[in-house]
């Protein structure tokens, strides 16, 4: 009696564990196969709001970018700074006079946009004729718009701890000559937050 006493014990014991075992692994796969279509859900939906997201960055950058281009296409085609960048091309006397001028209606050229932060003039040998606002350091003059029409755009450069880009336009004459080059500095804080 003594015997089978301790083996039913043993039995009771070993079925309590085994139960308790198999309970517990029925309630983990349990959990893995209803959580995970749960989880599978929250994926696709966390993807979706990220291309969302992205979508809506990259049309503002876009946005942003078209705007740049269209005020540095304005600035170039302004037609009395024009004129006068050509009477500056054309002699190398007076130009003191015609700097002047250049001066005057680029500075309202940069008064005129708040994201517009400085604006270099280069003659058609890519002196430089004026420059104006923040000062465009020397190693970002880039003339890749050399006989184009297109608005350049730099990569995003980092001036005083501030993050800008500068747009390259091409300045033509009415014979579709090319007159110059305008640098535009403008800065991109808006467009960063």
């Amino acid at each position: 009696m003594n015997k089978s006493s301790i083996n039913s014990k043993e039995l009771q014991r070993l079925l309590i564990f085994y139960s308790a075992a198999g309970i517990f692994t029925i309630s983990v796969l349990v959990a893995i196969v209803s959580i995970a279509p749960l989880y599978k859900q929250l994926k696709r939906n966390e993807e979706s709001n990220l291309q969302s997201a992205l979508r809506t960055r990259t049309l503002a950058v876009e946005e942003f970018l078209s705007k740049a281009k269209g005020i540095a296409t304005q600035i170039a085609s302004r037609t009395q700074a024009r004129l006068e960048l050509e009477a500056y091309n054309r002699s190398l006397n007076n130009r003191a006079s015609t700097v002047s001028n250049i001066t005057r209606y680029l500075s309202d050229a940069l008064n005129r946009s708040e994201d517009v932060v400085g604006i270099s003039r280069f003659d058609r040998d890519n002196q430089l004729v004026v420059q104006l606002g923040l000062p465009i350091p020397q190693k970002f003059w880039d003339f890749s718009t050399q006989n184009s029409q297109n608005s350049q755009i730099s990569n995003p450069i980092r001036l005083n701890n501030q993050s800008y880009i500068i747009v390259s336009q091409a300045i033509f004459n009415s014979n579709q000559e090319q007159q110059g080059t305008d640098l535009v500095l403008f800065k991109t804080e808006d467009l960063e937050k």
